[in-house]
């Protein structure tokens, strides 16, 4: 008998069962066990489909029958091994297989009648049950069981199944609460024999890439992870790069792995086989599996990339040994050599191109000094090593994969064994820069602190910056073996490391040591130490001691907020009344308090930090820093330099002053300051030295929350005309960049533009004018991009007549102020009380004839706000302030510098712009002079300049209604910036303040809504508003909501499973419809030759400059360039002039689904514009205009279906003008949607009626069945819908929460989250609790509803709450204990927020009621909104002011292509130095269906004389 080979991948039961039976009769099958694949060769036959290898070894092993019956009854049994019994099937059909089996056994020992032994129909179902681990029921099946316990006891089938590889434990116990992600099977792994290595090269720290690898071949041989018995982990340094080598370096990374607890078995070097290596180069050199080349690096690269071999290539193996002998010696002629592989030059992986395995370096190396002078390159070395060194599963990164043939190739060309290699997905995170090399420039410029530098991605560095290593090493193993390359978020990893040093960080206090108030607390004497809590949750962290004092100091923030009367809480002490708040002007200079420790009530309270006063002079200096990332873009693209990219400060501190406590922390201890967040000591407190304690904040996944993301980042001082130039200068620029993408500018010259404007931007975000310090008549500056307590102090400017400053009148008028409140409390003789008053009002009179506006009020309270004891936050006051003083002090520069007419900017620089640009000349530098006027005026008075004459209240209301997303790039838009949260009954509890700080604010109507960001509020959710920054919100919700991936190749994009299952949805509606019609799909190529595409001249126009050309395969250019169907039309349509012959030959209803390229060169944005789309096409053909007609119309309604009927949007249906119908058809009909939120339409979907103008130029014809003389031709129809659906039903819908999914299409309509998981709640109770929920979701997708129960105990239920809204999940039940009781849910609507509760009887019927209201509810609220936008116009000057308000106009039109050119163009600037010209003018959209009233007069267009044809929808269009 002919050899049999065998080589087995993993398990393959069946293949090692049939190979065990078959080797018992035969000694000529050779099997390797451990193989990367499975498969068989036999007689130059090649099996891999493991039925046929059983029935192969079945034959070898006499287990196939003795007669033709019974060989067709181990094929059925075979079969059925193979349909019915795999782990995919349902239960009902597991079920019955299982009963089918039962009854073949129940009076046979074997599956084959009257056999004594086995056959491969016994084989093969025995090892698909227990493949696929099928649970048998002893007392359902209990012939099955048998079957099973005799046949696994049969010798061979044990001694197979013990020889098995180990698999990882199902039931291997889990560390509660840790998160652990999946890991790949290690092939051909056996108990207690994996080798893993980790080869860094010590040519800089380890970083965090490297930790994750160093981290995952740590795992795969403990237990835990892969369930073996301790292997082996190899610590080899790569070394074969004598100029990299680094003892420092290696000194380091072996005391950062001791840090992340890695532990190694072995140490080597790369070098201990140095000598071994060039032996078996040289026996390489000697089999002519390699050479030695002289080839410059330059000419080496282009032959490399041209697929061409090397001149050296084949030169004799003499001379090759006689070059490496020279290699060997250093010799002149050695240094230009190096050693290529002899493998294939043209091979399609670049890694296979003849590489270099040796190359000659003349200096010494570090560990073996001038002993060599040739050294292997990794590639090379890394193979060998592993081989000797007995490494079996090399575990390293995706972007080695090109590489692993290489590898391969390399170990059979020397015979040595080769290693399994297993890839694993690169560790890359945004806004970061991974590169040692990159990372050693910065280090040696200077640029950071070291390689520790807490901004660096080194092990060192992030924990330095309060990284712990248990939350790193949670994170990693959170990530697993996956092989999916992505961008990682910092803000995942910070989170993970907050779950470990949150319980056991100790707590401690720190103020600002520039701006503390003095507070008496006058019912409490002397001095009282009490012992307190380290930690409010976790007495094991232990106590603190807190002096209580009568004399206690907080910070300057918190005093401002605080009005008498207002009860507060002082941490660690407890809840006081406010007596008494003395103030300077604005500031706050003394309180006074009244202590109520019997009161426990502690909800609504401001919670106070505080010190006691005594401690002042003993506190401890701190300083405590906080890092941004070094780079300002989320990753830098591939070969662009970085310095653009490169943040001007990274690195921000700030003066504090601690309690005493923190005299006795240790480098590296982690604490949390009460209200500023957590912090790592960095430098230990020195009294002898003067030398602070240095602390470092610590990130934590949440929004900014410390001192350098204040709403006033990094604020430099800056005059009002300062920043009005900048102002101007970023507007100038913006235009700039919208010009240059007009003009199709250089990529590069582009992004050097929007480089130069991130920094404009930056400039003017860090900008602050000054407000007052009310203790001197100055105004103060607070700089934080120098140290906390640096202050730079400006002179309050011109003084008044009477040699006064308006500062000090008003100074005089709040000081007489109090003078009369405190009169009128004293006394009720009013006489006494008059003259005060009159001294009072003629101070504010003179006040108003020096400033012209009347006096503001104290503390920025007016009348109104305190007769409704709406008390305003005092820094809000400050500001309205400095806000007067502004307008009363720098008016008087303005006015010396030029004439103001009453309170109007001089109309003369108006009238100039408006004279040029009528007159079409450049006005470019009199707009400058007016624009920063105005950017003046706004400054100084904090309103919008006064219409002079011309404008409106109207046109300012309009004014007043622009967003940032108003012009066609996304470059264009200004990031909105933040404003006050809507009131609401209850404030928030905390906010952050002016100075980064957490402040914790009361609730109810006594108290103001912070108008800064929420505490709390993660990165994980929706951060940009859709209102305020439409673009980047829109990026959020794709991405974040799991529909979107970015992908490297610009314009294309990955569709996820909720995106394409919303496609789906669409795919099965339209089908069953257009089925009904008689349309058939079909696929045709997307391939069209030149030729063809450019048959249709006029059709192939339209889409010329976006189609995109095969031009080589392989390393030849083709004859002829191939386009990738940018449309169907010419691909399709010679086959249908093939197919008709007849007019019996007609109707053609042909539809096919597809891809489609178009190379863009707009901005692509995901599903609306991008370089390659899916869609429907529709190509259909009829012998009659009639039918054709009839079917335009028919599909348009079913557009139109889609829309409304599933993703609850509604469509305007009409026909597009000639301008803008389907090149070469005769008309276009459309439906077309709106976006409230961008105020522009966007093209739903179309379906054209082409006539005969394809028919005839492709010759689709047929004989006239009356004049069989007469030639006729087709008429044609066709049409399209794409994956813009999915866009337009974002941007319609979703809100700031994230993605808004219409039940119709959403793949996951309800979410069932139990809640009240308390720890109170007993393991019973909670397991009945889990249980019910996915009941529930098993009733509900019972009843076809889309359910799914979220049972994860991992994480909490407000963290599911967010994640699901943020997927647009349209209903989300939660289900409490209390519930189960009443038998009962709660159901939380997503498009409104609302919740309701539904009984748990009937719970399907409700839900389904519930998701169709939902439907209505979306559909109208976004008709409504549409029609609230569609204006009707037939004034010219309307227009142009509408589109700006962000509506659609229906207004008469003539239909004439040039009268439209003329609109478009005239309705947007007309002068291209205008830089405040809107982004685009009135497109047509389409002439609607539903036709007005009215009937037209006039074409819209002023000098237009055609006669309207029809009322016209236009507007802004995408």
């Amino acid at each position: 008998m002919d050899s049999i080979k065998v080589q087995i991948k993993g398990d393959s039961l069946l293949v090692r069962l049939a190979t065990a039976f078959a080797q018992q009769c035969s000694s000529n099958i050779h099997v390797d066990a451990h193989a990367n694949r499975t498969e068989v060769e036999w007689q130059n036959t090649s099996l891999t489909r493991t039925a046929t290898i059983a029935r192969l070894m079945a034959h070898v092993a006499s287990m196939y029958g003795t007669s033709p019956f019974e060989t067709a009854q181990v094929d059925h049994w075979i079969d059925f091994s193979q349909q019915h019994l795999n782990a995919k099937i349902t239960k009902t059909s597991l079920n019955d297989a299982l009963i089918c089996l039962e009854e073949q056994l129940k009076r046979r020992n074997w599956f084959l009648d009257n056999t004594s032994k086995p056959s491969m129909a016994d084989v093969a179902i025995f090892a698909a049950i227990r493949e696929n681990q099928l649970k048998i029921d002893t007392a359902q099946f209990p012939s099955v069981v048998r079957w099973v316990s005799v046949f696994q006891a049969i010798p061979v089938v044990e001694n197979t199944l013990k020889a098995l590889p180990a698999k990882p434990s199902k039931t291997a116990p889990k560390e509660k609460g840790k998160d652990q992600g999946k890991f790949f099977d290690l092939e051909g792994a056996s108990e207690g024999n994996v080798v893993t290595r980790f080869p860094p090269e010590a040519s800089g720290y380890l970083h965090i890439g490297h930790a994750k690898a160093a981290m995952l071949n740590y795992v795969s041989k403990l237990p835990l992870a892969i369930m073996f018995t301790f292997g082996k982990l190899i610590m080899r340094f790569d070394d074969t790069n004598p100029a990299k080598e680094n003892a420092e370096f290696e000194k380091v990374i072996l005391e950062d792995l001791e840090l992340l607890n890695v532990k190694y078995d072995i140490f080597s070097h790369t070098s201990d086989h140095f000598d071994r290596m060039s032996d078996m180069m040289e026996k390489m050199i000697q089999e002519g599996k390699a050479f030695v080349d002289m080839t410059s690096a330059e000419e080496l690269k282009e032959q490399r990339l041209a697929c061409k071999p090397s001149p050296y290539r084949d030169q004799s193996v003499d001379e090759n040994l006689r070059l490496w002998e020279e290699m060997k010696k250093g010799s002149e002629i050695g240094v230009k050599c190096f050693v290529r592989a002899k493998i294939d030059y043209k091979n399609t992986n670049g890694a296979l191109r003849d590489p270099t395995l040796y190359r000659c370096k003349n200096e010494p190396h570090i560990r073996t000094g001038t002993k060599y002078k040739v050294y292997p390159t990794y590639d090379f070395a890394c193979p060998i090593v592993d081989s000797i060194e007995g490494v079996t599963h090399a575990l390293r990164t995706t972007e080695y994969h090109d590489r692993d043939e290489q590898y391969a190739w390399i170990c059979k060309a020397l015979n040595i064994r080769e290693p399994k290699i297993m890839d694993f997905s690169r560790l890359n995170m945004v806004y970061t820069v991974m590169s040692k090399r990159q990372l050693t420039k910065f280090v040696e410029a200077g640029l950071v602190d070291g390689w520790s530098d807490p901004r660096f991605p080194t092990v060192r560095g992030i924990l330095r910056r309060g990284m712990t290593v248990e939350g790193l090493s949670s994170f990693i193993l959170a990530m697993g073996s996956s092989r999916t390359s992505s961008q990682m978020e910092w803000d995942k990893i910070w989170a993970t490391n907050k779950k470990v040093i949150d319980p056991v960080a100790p707590r401690y206090t720190a103020l600002d040591s520039q701006n503390i108030v003095h507070v008496t607390v006058k019912n409490f004497s002397g001095k009282d130490v009490r012992s307190v809590p380290l930690h409010p949750k976790n007495p094991d962290v232990g106590t603190k001691e807190v002096v209580l004092a009568n004399q206690i100091v907080i910070e300057q923030e918190d005093a401002q907020v605080i009005n008498v009367k207002d009860k507060i809480t002082l941490m660690d002490w407890g809840n006081a009344i406010v007596d008494r708040v003395e103030k300077n002007g604005l500031l706050v200079t003394a309180m006074t308090v009244t202590i109520n420790e019997q009161d426990k009530d502690f909800s609504n309270t401001l919670k106070l930090t505080w010190l006691p006063a005594d401690e002042i002079e003993q506190s401890i200096p701190v300083t405590a820093f906080e890092y941004l990332p070094l780079i300002t873009i989320p990753f830098i693209p591939k070969g662009e330099p970085i310095e653009p990219y490169l943040r001007d400060k990274s690195k921000y501190e700030i003066a504090l002053m601690g309690t005493t406590a923190l005299a006795n922390l240790k480098q590296g201890d982690i604490i949390q300051l009460n209200r500023k967040g957590f912090f790592v000591c960095d430098q230990e407190h020195h009294p002898l030295l003067q030398r602070p304690v240095h602390l470092i904040y610590i990130p934590d996944g949440h929004a900014k929350t410390f001192i350098a993301h204040k709403d006033a980042t990094a604020q430099i001082a800056a005059t009002a005309e300062e920043k009005a130039d900048v102002e101007l200068q970023l507007k100038l620029q913006k235009a700039k960049i919208v010009e240059m993408k007009k003009k199709k500018a250089e990529k590069a010259d582009i992004r050097t533009a929007e480089s130069t404007l991130k920094k404009l931007q930056d400039q003017l975000d860090s900008m602050h004018v000054a407000t007052l310090n009310s203790s001197e008549t100055t105004l103060k500056l607070t700089s934080q991009s120098t140290k906390a307590n640096q202050e730079t102090s400006l002179p309050l400017s011109t003084p008044a007549p009477d040699g006064s400053s308006a500062a000090a009148i008003l100074q005089e008028i709040y000081a007489q102020g109090d003078r009369v409140r405190q009169l009128k409390k004293e006394t009720k003789d009013k006489s006494a009380i008059k003259p005060e008053i009159d001294k009072l009002l003629a101070l504010k009179a003179q006040y108003e004839k020096l400033t012209g506006h009347p006096t503001p009020p104290p503390g920025g309270e007016s009348n109104k706000s305190k007769a409704s004891t709406k008390k305003e936050n005092p820094t809000e006051s400050e500001e309205k302030l400095a806000t007067h003083l502004r307008k009363d002090e720098k008016l008087n520069v303005v006015h010396k510098e030029r004439p103001v007419s009453g309170s109007r900017i001089d109309s003369s620089n108006g009238k100039e712009v408006r004279q040029l640009k009528e007159g079409g000349q450049d006005f470019k530098s009199a707009l400058e002079i007016l624009l920063k006027l105005k950017a003046d005026y706004v400054n100084l008075t904090g309103e919008a300049p006064p219409s002079g004459g011309r404008g409106s209240s109207k046109s300012k209301k309009s004014e007043s209604k622009k967003k940032a997303f108003t012009s066609e790039q996304s470059t264009e838009t200004e990031i909105a910036k933040s404003k006050p949260h809507a009131d609401k009954p209850k404030i928030s509890k905390s906010s952050v303040s002016s100075s980064g700080k957490q402040q914790t604010k009361p609730s109810g109507k006594g108290k103001a809504e912070s108008a800064t960001s929420i505490k709390g509020q993660t990165r994980l959710g929706i951060e940009a508003k859709k209102t305020e920054n439409f673009p980047e919100w829109y990026s959020q919700v794709i991405t974040k909501a799991k529909l979107i991936e970015y992908y490297d190749v610009s314009g294309c994009y990955v569709l996820l499973p909720h995106a394409y299952f919303v496609w789906e949805q669409i795919q099965g509606f339209f089908n069953l419809r257009i089925q009904a019609l008689g349309v058939s799909n079909c696929y045709f190529p997307m391939f069209v030759t030149m030729d063809r595409l450019q048959k249709e001249k006029d059709h192939i126009d339209d889409f010329a400059p976006e189609v995109a050309w095969v031009t080589r395969a392989g390393d030849s250019d083709l004859e002829q360039p191939i386009a990738i169907r940018p449309t169907s039309e010419t691909i399709m349509y010679p086959a249908y002039a093939k197919h008709v012959q007849s007019y019996r030959d007609l109707p053609i209803k042909l539809n096919q689904w597809s891809n489609v390229v178009r190379w863009e060169f707009k901005q692509p944005t995901p599903f609306l514009r991008s370089r390659e789309f899916l869609w429907q096409e529709g190509h259909t053909a009829f012998a009659t205009q009639e039918e054709a007609e009839k079917e335009v119309y028919q599909i348009l309604d079913l557009y139109r279906q889609i829309y409304e009927d599933l993703l609850a949007v509604p469509m305007i249906p009409g026909t597009k003008t000639e301008k803008e119908k389907f090149a070469g058809g005769v008309f276009t009909t459309t439906v077309e949607g709106f976006i409230p939120a961008t105020g522009r339409g966007i093209q739903g979907a179309t379906s054209h009626h082409l006539g005969q103008n394809f028919s005839k130029m492709f010759e689709i014809s047929f004989q006239d069945p009356k004049n069989p003389e007469q030639e006729c031709f087709a008429y044609q129809n066709s049409w399209g819908i794409t994956t813009r659906t999915i866009g337009v039903m974002i941007m319609v819908h979703s809100d700031d929460k994230g993605l808004v999914l219409p039940p119709r299409v959403a793949r996951l309509q309800v979410v069932v989250i139990p809640t009240g998981l308390s720890s109170k709640l007993s393991d019973t109770d909670r397991d009945t609790l889990l249980k019910k929920a996915q009941e529930v979701a098993d009733v509900l997708a019972g009843h076809n509803i889309r359910s799914y129960a979220d049972v994860d105990l991992h994480v909490s239920p407000p963290w599911k709450y967010n994640h699901y809204e943020l997927q647009g999940i349209p209903v989300r039940i939660e289900i409490g204990p209390r519930d189960l009781q009443s038998n009962s849910a709660v159901a939380v609507l997503r498009d409104t927020g609302a919740k309701e509760t539904v009984s748990l009887d009937g719970i399907s019927k409700t839900i389904q009621a519930t998701l169709d209201n939902m439907h209505g509810r979306l559909f109208t609220k976004a008709k409504e909104e549409r029609d609230a936008h569609i204006k009707e116009t037939e004034t010219w000057e309307e227009v142009t002011p509408s589109l700006n308000e962000k509506n659609l106009l229906v207004m008469p039109f003539c239909g004439d292509k040039k009268c439209e050119e003329d609109i478009k163009r005239d309705s947007e600037s007309k002068n291209p130095h205008d830089p405040t010209a809107p982004a685009m003018g009135a497109k047509s959209l389409c002439v609607p269906f539903m036709q007005p009233k009215k009937k037209c007069s006039k074409c819209i267009y002023p000098s237009c004389t055609i006669r309207p044809v029809k009322w016209t929808l236009f507007g802004r269009s995408y």
